[in-house]
């Protein structure tokens, strides 16, 4: 009896674990983007960072951005262009320039994921991720654009927020351009700015489970441990009988 028992408690919790996995897949999930550059740029942003500059020409450099969108909104959606929005991203910039470290990490962020065709005609579309920054002393706000060029056909228009990874050859070419700037009710002035041309670029989009997916994960493990030890405890109940 025991071990009918304890076979229907495993049977039974493996039900559950099944439906907490199914649930933690349902969950909603954040998305993560994450790029990577380097090449040669102009560099003119002292203020946008704690350390000073960078500033200079044909500077080497080499960029990582990580962004987390929490809640991203479908801004736009046509044959030829889609385009998201979330008003409360995350962000982290790692820069370093003619071998100095730069780096920022920002909340509550506006970032726009913007993908279309080429407006010039070419034979290629423009994925462009665009992000809104505080710039540490100088001005009251900044901007930093990425941008690539994607064989037509590679990466379809509905797909922008699905998980993909992208390097060359596939990325035939990037954009690096970023800005600081003041700005009041009267006018905006551009304090500072960047323009950097990649030799190398890759672009990365992955899901990110919400925290309750790893909780019931962890639930269903528990589950399943539980009903282990049941099932364990019967063996061993009926061998002393059968002793």
């Amino acid at each position: 009896m025991s071990s009918k028992i304890g076979a229907a408690l495993g049977k039974a919790a493996l039900t559950a674990a099944l439906s907490l996995a199914l649930m933690g897949t349902a969950a909603a999930a954040s998305f993560q983007i994450t790029t990577q550059s380097s090449g040669t740029g102009l560099f003119d942003l002292d203020g946008m960072f704690t350390t000073a500059g960078p500033e200079g020409h044909d500077l080497p450099y080499t960029l990582r951005t990580t962004t987390t969108l929490s809640d991203p909104a479908l801004l736009h959606s046509s044959a030829n262009r889609t385009a998201w929005q979330d008003n409360d991203a995350s962000v982290q910039v790692d820069l370093e320039v003619g071998g100095v470290h730069y780096q920022l990490a920002q909340t509550n962020r506006y970032v726009m994921l913007d993908y279309h065709a080429d407006v010039g005609g070419a034979a290629y579309n423009v994925l462009n991720l665009y992000v809104d920054l505080r710039p540490y002393s100088t001005g009251n706000s900044a901007s930093l654009s990425q941008a690539i060029a994607l064989p037509q056909g590679l990466l379809p228009f509905d797909a922008t927020m699905t998980p993909v990874a992208l390097s060359s050859p596939d990325i035939l070419r990037g954009w690096v351009e970023a800005g600081i700037y003041y700005s009041d009710d009267v006018f905006s002035h551009q304090l500072g700015s960047a323009i950097a041309t990649p030799q190398n670029f890759s672009y990365t989009l992955v899901a990110v489970p919400e925290p309750g997916t790893y909780a019931m994960t962890l639930l269903g493990c528990a589950v399943l441990a539980g009903a282990g030890a049941l099932r364990a405890r019967a063996a061993d109940e009926s061998r002393n009988r059968a002793a």
